[in-house]
């Protein structure tokens, strides 16, 4: 409709009069015009990264641009065309010895362009998805094995024509979060520094992360409702606003001062597919951009994606933090090696350490949550005497917190959650947590590390080395909560 919308404004049409065979017309004429200026700024982008050291991450960044923001698949044949003619055009900064290997350079960025487009997947968000996912290097299918061998390829070939023919960077990278130092806290983990930064940020209130941990005796939000299904849950839609601001367990009695987004305009809640809108370096909550419903949400991987981002965390060194990242998908916390995450890795289960604050499960097409406080014995191991009894280890005697963004309590949304009645209500993430805790009692009787072996979920912790650092991702609205105690280095 808004493309219609601005088509018509350029022919000096109204798009609800035209005409049925008119109309299709008109369409096609459009989607090629919108194609055509799409297809030019990715290849000037394209053209301006070569000779960049960070070649790589410019081309990634160049689509990452058209398909979050413009939501579109542009025509693989106009895009060839465009990109050609823009790498073309560099024979005018090369040697007259040297030109010949324009031609060669034009072919590997072609060839990285048809991986692009090879993928089969048919929208904007899946394309998007699976170029996050090649940017990684994941290895999860044939495709993203042979992709990730033909991109390396490619791009190593772009870097040594360029270097040859002395082609200059002409590309003024956007650094995210440049000027905000990665978090050095000592007080807490840094993963669970930016989750708290950014549930604070959300809600717009210091005091969000100070509330007690939510229970089973909590009370449910009202005013809100389930909407559409797609895929794997279902749309939120606001049935009162007022409701809601009444009964949210971290919005209900808060004051928000002008330096503040009033939050009680527009709660935020949890929404499936729900994201925060990417807005060149840095996050935005109250916009969004996602495939959700009505209400204004954000489903738990962008919760979970937007927290490590907060934190200044890189997935893999040499990878910057960049906000789009924001778009990861719970599978993707599974399992590290196969994602292409070198700074995180799985949790093995030892005697004498155990799950620690800013550890992340991760569920299959499901779930992902963050862990948050944990008590002297999380897992209950205390309670049973022999390693015969692991088997029957509980998690009604968990003694750690989650946070995370859940359909909990009628879809409150972000939340920190006690994980024994949290988990009463979701079986699959009981049955991941209750694996690895029968691997720590084994462990802690048999005095061996244990390893839990499962593709459909997985623990991981981020490595926290130097390498695997960043700056800080700039969150819309963070400076009504950046002079929190709770934030203060």
């Amino acid at each position: 409709m808004y493309l219609l919308s601005s088509c018509a404004e350029k022919f000096g049409m109204k798009a609800q009069n035209l005409v049925l065979v008119g109309l299709s017309l008109f369409l096609v004429n459009c989607a090629k015009k919108n194609d055509g200026f799409i297809a030019s700024q990715i290849a000037d982008d394209v053209k301006n990264g070569v000779g960049c050291g960070q070649v790589r991450s410019l081309v990634f960044d160049s689509m990452y641009k058209s398909l979050d923001h413009d939501r579109t698949l542009v025509d693989t044949q106009v895009l060839k065309q465009a990109l050609s003619e823009k790498i073309q055009s560099l024979k005018s900064q090369v040697a007259d010895s040297k030109k010949e290997k324009i031609q060669e350079l034009d072919q590997e960025v072609q060839n990285i362009f048809d991986v692009f487009q090879s993928s089969g997947k048919q929208t904007a968000a899946e394309q998007l998805q699976t170029l996050i996912e090649l940017e990684f290097g994941n290895t999860s299918t044939a495709f993203h094995i042979e992709a990730k061998e033909m991109l390396s390829q490619s791009f190593q070939k772009i870097q040594s024509l360029s270097h040859e023919m002395g082609i200059a960077c002409a590309a003024s990278p956007d650094v995210p979060g440049s000027d905000v130092p990665p978090v050095t806290p000592t007080a807490v983990a840094p993963a669970i520094f930016g989750a708290h930064f950014a549930m604070a940020t959300a809600y717009q209130s210091c005091g969000a992360v100070d509330l007690p941990i939510m229970t089973s005796n909590t009370d449910d939000v009202e005013g809100i409702q389930k909407g559409k299904k797609i895929g794997g849950g279902f749309q939120r839609e606001y049935l009162s606003i007022s409701d809601i601001v009444r009964t949210h367990y971290y919005i209900r009695g808060q004051r928000f001062p002008a330096s503040c987004v009033d939050v009680a305009k527009k709660p935020l809640v949890y929404d499936y597919g729900g994201q925060p809108a990417v807005e060149a370096t840095r996050l935005n909550f109250f916009v969004d951009a996602g495939s959700g419903g009505k209400a204004l949400g954000i489903d738990c991987s962008a919760f979970i994606s937007s927290g490590l981002a907060a934190a200044g965390l890189r997935y893999s060194p040499g990878i910057a933090n960049k906000p789009i990242f924001a778009r990861q998908v719970s599978t993707a916390f599974v399992d590290p090696v196969v994602s292409g995450w070198k700074c995180f890795a799985r949790l093995a289960m030892k005697a004498s350490t155990s799950i620690a604050p800013g550890d992340i499960m991760g569920v299959r097409n499901h779930h992902v949550v963050m862990v948050d406080r944990v008590g002297n014995d999380p897992f209950g191991i205390s309670r049973v005497s022999s390693a015969a009894e692991c088997a029957k280890i509980s998690s009604l005697n968990f003694d750690f917190a989650v946070i995370q963004s859940s359909p909990s309590k009628n879809s409150i949304g972000i939340n920190r959650f006690e994980a024994r009645d949290y988990l009463e209500e979701d079986d699959k993430m009981k049955n991941a947590f209750v694996s690895y805790a029968k691997a720590a009692c084994l462990a802690r009787f048999s005095g061996k590390d244990q390893t839990v072996s499962s593709t459909e979920f997985g623990l991981i912790r981020h490595k926290g080395t130097a390498e695997c650092k960043a700056p800080r991702m700039e969150l819309a609205g963070q400076s009504c909560v950046s002079d929190c105690r709770q934030f203060r280095n």
